[in-house]
């Protein structure tokens, strides 16, 4: 009767069961088999240990770079978020009047300038009205930049774009607004995600 064979687990080849070693790990053809195996196993281990210890310490380093730039962005001054939030509401007004000419004096979209988003009512006039989408409108860098909005020409079109009754209304308000830290933050991510829908809907 023919001894039984059994394939060893360092090399694959299959030895005499009766003339190679079993241990607890597999069966081998012989011990130098058995403690190569066992070697290069421990090899194995000793890599992956290495390897995970290596992705904790990159993971730490991360958690504590994130740990470090939101602890500067705690002290950041109420200005700092103040830009960061109109900057990005800025942006919306060109990307929703993309299409549309200069509020003040219609130069038309093809214009090869810069646009600029314009307040209808200054920040420095009226600083309740700095995000308030009916009063920021597209407008070319000349008229915004050169002729301080040109106001003269801005307020005919705009009581065309949005109603007399919305001028007005924009015109009268005085009211007193305060800007809070996190009201600042937020502004910054709904525009960001509004922008983000106007762009993936015009491809």
């Amino acid at each position: 009767m023919a001894n039984k064979k059994k394939r060893c687990k360092c090399c694959g080849d299959y030895g005499e069961v009766s003339e190679g070693v079993q241990t607890p790990n597999g069966f081998f053809i012989d011990y130098s088999h058995a403690i190569k195996h066992s070697i290069d196993a421990s090899r194995k281990r000793s890599e992956r240990l290495r390897l995970k210890a290596l992705r904790v310490h990159e993971q730490e380093a991360k958690n504590a770079a994130k740990r470090d730039r939101e602890r500067k962005m705690e002290v950041k001054p109420l200005s700092y978020w103040m830009k960061r939030a109109q900057n990005v509401v800025n942006r919306y007004v060109r990307v929703r009047d993309a299409n549309l000419p200069c509020i003040s004096c219609g130069r038309p979209p093809e214009w090869g300038g810069q646009w600029h988003a314009s307040h209808f009512r200054s920040v420095g006039a009226a600083s309740n009205l700095r995000f308030n989408l009916k009063n920021i409108h597209k407008s070319c860098s000349i008229c915004n930049s050169h002729l301080s909005g040109n106001i003269m020409h801005y307020r005919p079109a705009l009581i065309e774009k949005i109603g007399y009754s919305e001028v007005e209304r924009l015109e009268s308000d005085n009211s007193i607004k305060k800007y809070s830290v996190e009201y600042l933050k937020k502004i910054e991510r709904v525009f960001k995600k509004k922008i983000a829908l106007i762009e993936t809907r015009r491809g």
